[in-house]
C-alpha cells in the first residue's frame, strides 16, 4: 500500500519480515561493549552507522550486514587439511594405539576457516608519513611483513600461502519487504555509483511474499595485489610472511588504496542523499518541492556528480533545444534581392 506522498506503508509487511526486522534491531541497540558480530573488527563500522540506522528507520527495509569498505592485508590459511583415513586407524590398531603421521590433504579455499589471517585492517585511508622515503620500511612493518624475507620463500612448496593487499568498496545488504521497497533502494544504488548492485529473491515462493535481498556493491573499486607469502607451518600463528615487493610498490598500492577510499565515501554518501530523497515523502503531487528528485531519480543535491545515461540524455536535449531556436531565427537570403539575369546564366552553363 502506498499512501499520497508516496511513501510505502508498514502495512505491506509481512509477519516474517517483521520479526526478522524486529530481531535485528534489538540486536543492534544493544550497548556496543555488548555487540558483537562475524566480521574482524566485531562492529559496526563508524563510517556506515548513519546510513545504517536510517535504513532501519524506513518501513519495510532491514540492514542484514554492511561494511563501509576497508583496506586489509590477508594471509590466506592452509590449502591442504591433513585428515585421518581409515587405513591410518588400522595401522595405529596394529601398533597398539600408537599414533602415525599417515595421513591424506583435503583441498581447502585458504581462507579465514582454514587458518588465515588479517595481518592489517582499517576502515579509513591509511596514513602515510609525509617524511616517507623508500628506503624505510615502513609499509612493510604496518602490514606485519618481514622485510628481506623473499628470497628464503618456497614458492614451490605444496602448502605456500599468499599473503594479499586488498581494498574491498562498500557492501551493504538489505531485505526488504516486497518488490516496492527495493526497487526504491535499487534506485539510488544505481544512480549512486553502485553499478553491480542488484535483489535475489524477487518470486515469492509456495504460499510466501517475495521479500527480496538487495546488496548494493561497487566491484569497479576493488583492487587486490599478491605482497608476499610464506610456505612455514610450524609455529604459523607467530609468522610474519615474508614480503614479495619493494618498500615504493607498497607506498603505491597504499596510495592508490587511499584514492579508492575516498571515492567509495562519495558514492556512500551520494547513496544516502538519494535514498533519502526516495523514501521521504512529497508534499504535493502536483507541485513537487525544488529538492525533489528528476524523472530518473538523482537528487539535485548530487549534480557534482552525473549518471552517463543522465548526462546523454541531457546532451540530447541541449542539442535539440538549439536546433529550434535556429529554425527560429530568419534566413540570411530572405532580405537580399535576386539577380534573375544571373539565375538564367547559371541555368544555361548546365544544359
Amino acid at each position: 500500500m502506498v499512501d499520497r506522498s508516496g511513501r510505502l506503508l508498514d502495512l505491506d509487511c509481512p509477519a516474517v519480515f517483521k520479526q526478522k526486522k524486529q530481531r535485528i534491531t534489538q540486536e543492534l541497540s544493544r550497548p556496543q561493549h555488548l555487540y558483537e558480530d562475524r566480521s574482524p573488527k566485531g562492529s559496526i563500522d563508524q563510517a556506515i552507522l548513519p546510513l545504517v540506522g536510517y535504513i532501519n528507520e524506513q518501513h519495510g527495509l532491514v540492514t542484514t550486514s554492511s561494511c563501509a569498505g576497508r583496506i586489509s592485508v590477508f594471509l590466506e590459511g592452509r590449502k591442504t587439511q591433513p585428515i585421518a583415513t581409515a587405513k591410518s586407524k588400522q595401522d595405529n590398531a596394529s601398533l597398539g594405539g600408537m599414533e602415525t603421521a599417515i595421513a591424506t590433504s583435503q583441498a581447502s579455499n585458504g581462507g579465514h576457516s582454514a587458518g588465515g589471517r588479517w595481518l592489517y585492517v582499517s576502515h579509513d585511508a591509511v596514513e602515510i608519513p609525509p617524511s616517507w622515503s623508500a628506503a624505510e620500511t615502513y609499509f612493510g612493518n604496518l602490514y606485519g611483513l618481514s622485510v628481506g624475507e623473499s628470497e628464503g620463500m618456497l614458492l614451490t612448496h605444496a602448502d605456500f600461502r599468499c599473503t594479499y593487499f586488498k581494498f574491498e568498496p562498500m557492501i551493504l545488504h538489505i531485505l526488504s519487504a516486497s518488490l516496492q521497497h527495493a526497487q526504491k533502494v535499487l534506485t539510488a544504488a544505481l544512480t549512486s555509483g553502485f553499478r553491480e548492485s542488484g535483489a535475489v529473491n524477487v518470486t515469492p515462493g509456495q504460499g510466501h511474499t517475495a521479500m527480496p535481498m538487495i546488496a548494493v556493491r561497487s566491484a569497479g573499486l576493488a583492487l587486490e595485489s599478491i605482497i608476499g607469502g610464506t610456505s612455514q607451518i610450524v609455529g604459523e600463528n607467530h609468522t610474519r610472511p615474508g614480503s614479495m615487493v619493494s618498500e615504493r610498490y607498497l607506498h603505491m598500492l597504499t596510495s592508490m588504496a587511499n584514492r579508492r577510499m575516498k571515492e567509495n565515501t562519495s558514492r556512500l554518501q551520494r547513496f544516502h542523499a538519494a535514498l533519502r530523497e526516495l523514501c521521504s515523502p512529497t508534499e504535493s503531487h502536483d507541485a513537487a518541492p525544488s529538492h525533489a528528485l528528476s524523472c530518473r531519480g538523482t537528487p539535485s543535491d548530487t549534480r557534482d556528480w552525473e549518471d552517463a545515461n543522465d548526462r546523454r540524455e541531457r546532451l540530447k536535449a541541449e542539442g535539440l533545444r538549439r536546433k529550434l531556436e535556429l529554425r527560429k531565427q530568419p534566413k540570411l537570403t530572405d532580405d537580399l534581392p535576386v539577380d534573375q539575369d544571373g539565375l538564367e546564366q547559371m541555368n544555361t552553363l548546365f544544359q
